[in-house]
């Protein structure tokens, strides 16, 4: 019998991705909350978002995980809405490899647009002690703003 080396968190987050690329593959309206809730919050879980996100299907790449990482970062940008906004920030947190260029870009023009948004934002938050966030709290010496 074939045991999942995967947390049931882990699972249950692999079970919305799966929806999603459900939903993505047969043409169906991802809402929101679908969007939101497969914004990774661990490694572990970013691993399997891109391992979903980049398969190929029917000969055809699967872009889920280009098309979703746009799709967030345009709701950050252009919606006021906060839950967009912290999920943008935690993906552009695992910035790394091939797309981290593309994460750094659209971190940077979320900041340019509201450089103190970001700060209280980003800090206190578990991935602010990381970069890319990190580099970006200390360049625009988020430590000091609004003291």
């Amino acid at each position: 019998m074939k045991t999942s080396s995967l947390s049931a968190e882990e699972n249950h987050y692999a079970f919305h991705v799966d929806m999603v690329c459900e939903y993505y593959l047969n043409g169906l309206e991802i809402t929101d909350e679908m969007l939101l809730q497969i914004i990774p919050y661990s490694n572990e879980e970013f691993n399997i978002f891109y391992e979903k996100g980049t398969m190929e299907i029917r000969d055809t790449p699967y872009e889920l995980f280009t098309d979703i990482s746009r799709a967030v970062f345009h709701k950050a940008s252009v919606q006021d809405r906060i839950e967009f906004y912290n999920a943008a920030l935690r993906l552009a947190s695992f910035a790394d490899g091939e797309f981290a260029e593309y994460y750094h870009e659209e971190l940077e023009g979320l900041i340019a647009m509201d450089t103190g948004r970001f700060c209280a934002m980003a800090k206190g938050q578990t991935y602010a002690h990381y970069n890319p966030i990190k580099y970006y709290l200390e360049e625009h010496n988020c430590d000091n703003r609004f003291n």
